[in-house]
């Protein structure tokens, strides 16, 4: 099992059951706030990127996710193309914390992402995120 931090749109229980097919719940370890890091709005995307931001603080949630799912993040993430794996750090129970890094590709704006802004959009983003999902079936 690896540990993820998730700071954006999979802190949404709806979000993260439609991709990962489990309730946060089953798979929660523990909140985190990692300094020296701000999630920042992505242009024409409702998902944030985290990036280093000095003096800034990312809140967010750990979660142990099994090796069966690790698939299915990747293909949301769009890891290899949108984002990169990265660790932090630091440790937890002798074990990697690792997060979603974008690539050059994702154009960031200076903007602050948050939750609270994401919920206006969430119904779109949640049908959004089915129809991706069932490609991967």
């Amino acid at each position: 099992m690896d540990y993820f931090f998730f700071y954006g749109t999979l802190l949404d229980p709806d979000v993260f059951s439609t991709v990962l097919l489990k309730r946060q719940s089953e798979l929660f370890e523990f909140d985190l706030t990692v300094k020296g890091f701000c999630c920042f709005k992505v242009d024409g995307e409702d998902f944030p990127v985290l990036l280093p931001s000095p003096n800034s603080e990312a809140k967010g949630k750990v979660f142990k996710i099994p090796p069966n799912l690790i698939k299915r993040l990747h293909f949301f993430e769009d890891v290899g193309f949108d984002f990169d794996i990265k660790s932090f750090s630091f440790l937890h129970n002798n074990r990697e914390i690792y997060y979603f890094a974008p690539t050059p590709k994702l154009k960031v704006s200076k903007a602050f992402w948050s939750f609270e802004e994401f919920q206006k959009v969430k119904v779109g983003y949640v049908e959004s995120c089915f129809k991706l999902m069932k490609e991967m079936t």
